[in-house]
């Protein structure tokens, strides 16, 4: 699946749709990764829901970029099967924020992440 728009950095960073709240998801799998040298952390929180769809919220700290690039790709993760989390390209999300060559290293945080869930979820 690809996104065939462009995304207002702006809009994204202050959308707080998908940030986790307390009880918005029941009993979640946390990951979490972090660039110290950047003063920057993202967790995510996720779980498949009754029908095996990925659920996940997230909380983020750092950059503007980092947050609504966080913003943007969990947006487009929920009720996703892992067979179309695992087909993910990370790099798509650069072209639709236009993020700087030297901010790429928010994407990997990310794609860590993300990750982490879907390696989890496969032996849950």
């Amino acid at each position: 699946y690809k996104r065939r728009y462009s995304v207002n950095q702006r809009d994204a960073f202050f959308d707080t749709t998908h940030v986790m709240k307390d009880g918005s998801i029941h009993d979640p799998f946390v990951v979490e990764q972090q660039s110290k040298s950047n003063d920057m952390w993202l967790r995510l929180y996720s779980r498949l829901d009754p029908e095996g769809k990925f659920e996940v919220r997230y909380h983020v700290h750092g950059c503007p970029h980092l947050i609504a690039i966080s913003s943007i790709v969990i947006g487009d993760l929920q009720k996703k099967s892992i067979q179309e989390l695992e087909t993910l390209d990370i790099r798509e999300y650069e072209k639709i924020i236009d993020l700087p060559k030297t901010k790429k290293d928010r994407l990997f945080l990310l794609e860590d992440a993300i990750k982490g869930c879907i390696k989890h979820l496969k032996r849950a």
